[in-house]
């Protein structure tokens, strides 16, 4: 598409008085990866639940492939093509790691009892063909060799991994990653941006809340700076890191 895939158009939120999101406006194009961040509390996390549902904003609108998602169930946003990662991982830890990705796939046979009953045969073509599906986003995440292993017993950065298989697994075209490498090993975090880059190079769009300068420099073609629920600063890597407004608020 020529023009962007996401635009967020004038939002704002309040929490019992307090400002969340302070008329908030921005574009982003299909196969960008974008940076956003900002000191704790500048409404980063808010604006990635407004996106998806989780909140809905007082004002102002979000545009997904010119499609408002504001008032929309986060289920229906991520039917639309919308992906997202949490800053805590949420998997389910006592099942295996194969059976978090396959949870993740949409329109599974077993989500309806007549195609148990009815149409056995194409439910186990389809169960066949989602397994195959998540043992390549297993591949392509490197852990391929714990497919039958519990989650919980994944290291930290290997659950990171995970979770962003799982956002594959519902085919989203657009990834929102909360602090994807916050926490994890350093040769860990070399895994994970390696992922991120080759995610970008296969088309899909991102945005990215992360408190590591270094990744993001490293990973974002633009960045967006916000602080107390405003957009601050906008702009290529370099030029938001040496705004002074943003040396002033985050960075001295």
């Amino acid at each position: 598409m020529s023009g962007p895939l996401l635009k967020i158009a004038h939002l704002s939120k309040r929490f019992d008085g307090i400002v969340a999101l302070s008329n908030v406006s921005l574009s982003v194009h299909p196969c960008e990866v974008v940076g956003l961040i900002g000191p704790n509390g500048a409404g980063k996390t808010t604006l990635f639940n407004a996106i998806f549902g989780f909140i809905r904003p007082e004002s102002g609108e979000i545009l997904f492939r010119d499609q408002n998602l504001v008032g929309k169930r986060p289920s229906q946003v991520a039917r639309l093509g919308i992906a997202r990662t949490f800053q805590d991982v949420r998997l389910i830890h006592h099942l295996t790691v194969l059976e978090n990705v396959l949870l993740c796939f949409q329109d599974q046979p077993g989500e309806r009892l007549a195609p148990l009953f009815f149409q056995q045969k194409w439910t186990r073509t389809v169960e066949t063909a989602n397994r195959e599906k998540a043992m390549a986003l297993l591949a392509d995440v490197e852990l391929t060799g714990h497919a039958d292993e519990c989650a919980e017993v994944l290291s930290y950065g290997q659950q990171k991994l995970l979770s962003i298989a799982c956002c594959l697994a519902g085919h989203a075209e657009l990834l929102l990653l909360d602090e994807p490498v916050a926490g994890v090993a350093p040769q860990m975090l070399e895994r994970i941006l390696g992922v991120i880059h080759a995610l970008s190079h296969d088309g899909k769009t991102i945005i990215i809340i992360e408190h590591n300068m270094d990744v993001i420099m490293q990973t974002c073609g633009r960045i967006v700076f916000m602080a107390a629920g405003e957009k601050v600063a906008e702009g290529p890597p370099d030029a938001v890191r040496n705004d002074p407004r943003v040396v002033a608020a985050y960075l001295e």
